[in-house]
C-alpha cells in the first residue's frame, strides 16, 4: 500500500472573495463555509473566528461550545457536531486540490506475509495501537465506524497516516489523543 502525502505550507489564513490558497495565505470565503454547516437543520446557527498565534484567544473542542439544539438527543447532537467538523475540514481542503504540494513523502508498505518474506533476517514487529472511545461526545471512529462496536483489526500505518482514525475524544487534557495525534504517531 504506497502512500504520498502532500504538504502545503500555509503562513496565514484570512477570510476572502474565495476558498483558496495564495502565495501561501488561505482564504477561506465565510459565508460559503457557514452555509455548508447549516445545511444540517440540526444546526440552528453558525459564528466562524479565525485564531493567530500570539493572539489572546482560548481555543476549545468545537463539543465544548456548541449549544445543543432544543429537543435534540445527544447523540443527534453529537452527530451534528462532528459532521459540521467534517464538512468544514473537507471544503476547506479541497481548495488544495489542484496545488503542488511544497513538500511530499513516500510511504510503501507490501501486504504483511510478503512484506516479511522480503526481510527475512529482521524481527517481525506488531504496534498496538489503542483507540480511547468510551461514551457519547468522546468517541473515535474507524472508517466512520464508532470503534467502541469494532473488532480488534489490522491496520496498515499507510491507513492511520492516511486519516482511517478520527477521534472524537475530547476528555481532560492529559487524555486527548486528537486526529492529529493519530495521523501523526511517532511509533508510526
Amino acid at each position: 500500500m504506497k502512500l504520498e502525502p502532500g504538504k502545503i505550507f500555509i503562513k496565514d489564513v484570512r477570510f476572502g472573495e474565495t476558498t483558496c490558497v495564495k502565495d501561501g495565505v488561505l482564504y477561506i470565503e465565510k459565508e460559503k463555509l457557514q452555509e455548508l454547516i447549516l445545511e444540517d437543520e440540526k444546526i440552528k446557527s453558525v459564528k466562524i473566528e479565525l485564531a493567530h498565534p500570539g493572539e489572546s484567544v482560548r481555543i476549545t473542542p468545537v463539543k465544548d461550545v456548541i449549544e445543543p439544539i432544543d429537543n435534540l438527543k445527544p447523540y443527534a447532537y453529537e452527530k451534528a457536531a462532528i459532521m459540521a467538523g467534517l464538512k468544514a475540514a473537507a471544503y476547506i481542503g479541497k481548495c488544495a486540490e489542484n496545488l503542488v504540494p511544497d513538500e511530499i513523502t513516500v510511504y510503501e508498505t507490501n501486504p504483511v506475509l510478503s512484506q516479511a518474506k522480503e526481510y527475512p533476517d529482521l524481527p517481525k514487529v506488531g504496534y498496538l495501537h489503542m483507540l480511547q472511545s468510551h461514551k457519547l461526545l468522546h468517541d473515535t471512529y474507524y472508517y466512520g465506524a464508532d470503534a467502541k462496536k469494532i473488532l480488534p483489526t489490522i491496520m496498515y500505518p499507510t491507513e492511520i497516516l492516511d486519516g482511517a482514525i478520527i477521534s472524537g475524544n475530547c476528555v481532560a487534557p492529559c487524555d486527548k489523543v486528537t486526529t492529529y495525534h493519530h495521523f501523526h504517531n511517532p511509533v508510526i
